[in-house]
């Protein structure tokens, strides 16, 4: 009996981890860092050097896939697929829009020069109105720096109570 509730413990802290645990999505151009993760548990992250690989780590488990290589392998269908008849549910643009809603966007920079001084010129008071009025950075620069740091959080349980809810 003492071994079922203790199981039944394990089983609802996993649960809660994976509800409550912060979800992560960081976006860096400068420094080519693409991950996703979720606690310090789990991370997806993406490289290219030569070719395009992710790398995940579960725990302690590291493993490498290279999406090329699977998407290469599928086969083709040859015969189209059968229709399905009858009502077909659809997600109410609500719904996702809540979805949406829930993320928090917790960095956004983006520093821009396209180059040409007048084309620069005409972006910074646009730049300037953008880093007033809203958390987002916005830097047009006559350096030839072209970069994006892109970081956002959410968890489990506020997207499941956002979609629930509306």
């Amino acid at each position: 009996m003492t071994v079922l509730i203790l199981i039944l413990c394990l089983l609802s802290l996993i649960l809660c981890f994976i509800l409550f645990a912060r979800l992560k999505l960081q976006l860096n151009t400068l420094t080519g860092s693409y991950y996703i993760e979720m606690g310090k548990i789990i991370r997806i992250s993406f490289h290219w050097k030569e070719k395009p690989l992710l790398h995940f780590r579960i725990l302690f488990i590291h493993f490498n896939v290279e999406p090329l290589k699977i998407w290469s392998k599928r086969k083709k269908r040859t015969k189209p697929k059968a229709l399905r008849q009858g009502k077909r549910r659809s997600v109410h643009f609500r719904k996702v829009l809540a979805v949406i809603k829930s993320f928090r966007v917790v960095k956004f920079h983006v520093s821009l020069d396209t180059t040409n001084v007048i084309s620069n010129a005409a972006l910074f008071p646009a730049a300037a109105a953008i880093n007033r009025f809203t958390p987002f950075r916005l830097n047009i620069n006559y350096s030839g720096e072209n970069y994006a740091v892109i970081h956002i959080e959410n968890r489990v349980a506020r997207i499941l109570w956002a979609y629930i809810n509306h």
